[in-house]
């Protein structure tokens, strides 16, 4: 629930929190040393009060801020002006305890061994800053649509949700935007959550999988990429197997692969690839959204939006494109310039079909074809 210290419409559970919030986010500031105002606090009804968690509590909430991470990061926008977006860090839990009257502070850290504490300091005397990654100036707002799946989904046992709850891990530590990540441990994580959320151990497993997800979608195959995208390798005991290919199941063997080579210290220098490395790490944080959605849809769970059809068939169209991060002629990116594309093949398809269907429906009044 939002609370903000100069607000006066709270709601009744936390209007008794005013004081105690008040003094609490005094230690919470921004880079530029500004006290934080406003923060969502935690509630759980089966508590008394909500807001009084205990221990127990702390993984259900933690999936609980996962699972609204995931919604929000699926609205991510990329290669755009001003572009909507958001990474793991701006969901970071504090567990913030207290106990009336308010002065005090004291600081804990997990370590390997037990736990760092640090007492003695008053609130408003330690500083908590917002990272400057998480720093964001525009308001999300999740997919509600998506959010509301994802509940129905473990409500129901879904196999998707149990996959998905060891994929996520990786998944967000690759997401985060942190310097102290770098791209080559974000790359082992991304794939490492694929692999995870399929089911598909090994690399020919992996790209079977995905592919099989993404082939209604698929528009152009290993083949034809080869003419923009003339590093990939395809296997020579394979060749006319695998040109024929869509190329988002090449891409997603290739993800693997270069998984492999940080993971067990071989040259990534022994072997050409088709996409560089940040191109491999933004269509893997473009595409695990979607697979999870197309996942959660083969389960009866979801049903894709005009939106999810749009960038289910960009992939392909992305995978093949280069210098998407480049403005045209038409003041678009190429990223943007291929969701275009993507978003009128859709809507043509859509034309079309609804037009041979009417025609389906009427009845000859001749009794002719």
């Amino acid at each position: 629930m939002p609370f903000d210290v100069g607000g006066t419409d709270e709601e009744q559970s936390l209007r008794g929190l005013t004081g105690p919030l008040t003094k609490i986010l005094s230690s919470y500031v921004d880079f530029l040393d500004r006290p934080t105002r406003s923060c969502v606090v935690v509630l759980k009804p089966d508590r008394d009060p909500s807001w009084n968690l205990i221990r127990e509590d702390f993984e259900d909430v933690q999936w609980s801020t996962s699972l609204l991470f995931l919604a929000t990061y699926a609205q991510n926008e990329y290669f755009q002006q001003l572009p909507k977006y958001v990474n793991r860090a701006m969901f970071d839990l504090y567990w913030q305890g207290f106990t009336e009257p308010i002065e005090f502070i004291t600081l804990s850290a997990r370590r390997r061994g037990g736990e760092l504490l640090i007492a003695g300091y008053k609130h408003g005397q330690i500083k908590l800053t917002v990272p400057i990654q998480a720093d964001s100036r525009d308001t999300i707002t999740p997919d509600i649509g998506f959010l509301q799946a994802l509940q129905v989904a473990e409500a129901a046992g879904s196999s998707t949700i149990r996959r998905l709850k060891a994929a996520l891990s990786f998944f967000s530590l690759a997401s985060t935007d942190s310097d102290v990540m770098l791209p080559e441990a974000e790359i082992v994580l991304m794939a490492s959550a694929f692999d995870q959320l399929l089911e598909g151990y090994g690399a020919r497993a992996l790209s079977q999988k995905f592919g099989d997800l993404f082939d209604a979608f698929g528009s152009v195959t290993v083949a034809q990429s080869l003419a923009t995208r003339g590093d990939i390798v395809v296997d020579p005991k394979f060749v006319s197997e695998q040109e024929a290919w869509f190329v988002h199941r090449k891409w997603i063997e290739e993800l693997y692969h270069l998984r492999n080579a940080f993971a067990h210290g071989t040259a990534p220098s022994a072997r050409s690839w088709g996409w560089l490395r940040f191109e491999h790490l933004v269509i893997a944080a473009f595409a695990f959204l979607l697979t999870v959605k197309l996942c959660l849809k083969q389960e009866g769970h979801y049903t894709l939006t005009h939106e999810d059809e749009v960038r289910c068939g960009a992939l392909d169209l992305l995978l093949a494109a280069t210098d998407c991060r480049e403005f045209e002629e038409s003041n678009l990116t190429v990223w943007q310039k291929q969701l275009s594309l993507a978003s009128r093949k859709v809507t043509v398809a859509k034309a079309v079909a609804a037009y041979r269907a009417m025609q389906e429906k009427k009845e000859p009044e001749d009794g002719r074809p």
